[in-house]
């Protein structure tokens, strides 16, 4: 199979990059440089091993009925263990006694799909997740200040590097794993392969995703999302804290990584650029300061 088959089959039989490297045995960060584009000549023995991998999921999903599928992609789903997180780097008080924010699932029973998506309401802005819709409420000021700074930030750099990048912000939908039960609307998208910007949604992961949290969204940001990016195959991935002013990078290319937390008054390298880009927080926090008087 060539990479561009198995990309369609991957997308035809709803696997994670993590599923597949369970399956065949291949290392994860293997698997999700294969199919984002990362190694443009993978091994023979790789492409092997992966292929096979696909043809024996598609004998298999063949022989059981949609609803068996379903099942199946549930249960597969619900065996993969979610990466380690960090450490909570701030105690104090307003910390501790912040109450996790539920964010909202459909109550419809079984999967939803991504004709579901497309048939919400205009006025309704969610996300779907494995199956599960994820209701969005309206940003703060704040959410959106920090988006406007970083977007400019991340296109001036995009620019004088090597051009081959484009910055993109939410809301732009993406079709994380290629499936139909996933869709999701990254604050920023950092994209470097080819886009056609008459599309109506992204096609699988992009290069680098950055998420500014938001009371309604923290623990699905941290947790959920942190998840589906790193098996999808982004290959970094920024959390912006506005409330503790902390920047906290996943760096998922590195297979010893470990999440690095920087300070608003950092100077923020993107680790995919190797060195060509870095993204100044000091003057985002020069210019909250500035607005808010400080």
């Amino acid at each position: 199979m060539t990479i561009e088959e198995m990309r369609e089959k991957k997308k035809e039989l709803g696997l994670s990059c993590e599923m597949i490297a369970n399956l065949s045995g291949l290392p994860l960060s293997t698997v999700q440089k294969v199919f984002s584009g990362t190694t443009k000549s993978p091994r023979k023995p790789t492409i092997d091993a992966i292929s096979r991998t696909l043809l024996e999921q598609d004998s298999a999903y063949t022989a059981h009925t949609d609803a068996d599928r379903k099942a199946l992609h549930e249960k597969e789903k619900a065996s993969v263990e979610p990466p380690c997180m960090y450490p909570v780097m701030d105690e104090s008080p307003a910390m501790m006694m912040e109450a996790p924010a539920e964010y909202k699932a459909s109550p419809d029973s079984g999967l939803n799909t991504l004709e579901d998506y497309y048939a919400l309401p205009d006025e309704r802005r969610a996300e779907l997740i494995d199956g599960i819709f994820y209701d969005m409420g309206s940003p703060a000021i704040i959410h959106q200040y920090i988006l406007g700074e970083v977007f400019v930030l991340f296109r001036e750099c995009a620019e004088h590097s090597d051009g081959k990048c484009e910055v993109f912000i939410s809301p732009c939908d993406v079709r994380l794993d290629s499936d139909d039960y996933t869709i999701v609307q990254p604050d920023l998208i950092l994209m470097c392969r080819k886009t056609n910007i008459q599309d109506i949604r992204f096609e699988g992961a992009p290069d680098m995703v950055l998420e500014i949290l938001s009371p309604s969204t923290r623990k699905k940001d941290m947790t959920l999302k942190l998840h589906k990016y790193s098996n999808a195959g982004v290959r970094e991935y920024w959390i912006v804290d506005p409330k503790n002013q902390i920047v906290i990078v996943h760096y998922f290319e590195d297979e010893d990584y470990k999440p690095v937390i920087y300070g608003f008054d950092s100077e923020i390298p993107i680790s995919i650029s190797s060195g060509k880009c870095s993204i100044d927080f000091a003057k985002i926090l020069e210019r909250i300061r500035s607005y808010y008087g400080q």
